[in-house]
């Protein structure tokens, strides 16, 4: 995904925040051995590209992660949501589908990601 597409999605952000998400989400996802578009997809549900969204644009919900990733940090929160979904997958034992069962604490996530 390209800053101008994201841009498409969220009018709002200026061309450098676009930008900072799409070269944030694809460091960290190759970082991380996440897939890109799981991520993109991830920020979408939960922000919808808005990185001044109440729990930022991963949807940091815990108090923890949080304080690492504060709200409208874009590097910082993208870095932290991705460095807890991948530390739930070694968990789930390379499953991502129970990773993103317990990003959100939902089953019913997992089918609104894949």
């Amino acid at each position: 995904m390209t800053a101008r597409d994201i841009r498409k999605i969220n009018p709002k952000l200026t061309l450098s925040e676009s930008q900072q998400i799409a070269d944030s989400v694809n460091v960290n996802a190759d970082k991380n051995a996440i897939p890109r578009v799981v991520i993109f997809r991830i920020i979408y549900v939960e922000s919808t590209f808005n990185p001044r969204a109440p729990y930022g644009l991963m949807g940091l919900q815990n108090p923890k992660l949080r304080r690492q990733a504060p709200r409208g940090s874009i590097e910082a929160n993208i870095a932290v949501g991705v460095s807890y979904l991948a530390e739930q997958r070694r968990r789930c034992q390379g499953d991502l589908s129970c990773a993103l069962a317990r990003y959100n604490g939902s089953r019913k996530y997992v089918r609104k990601i894949l």
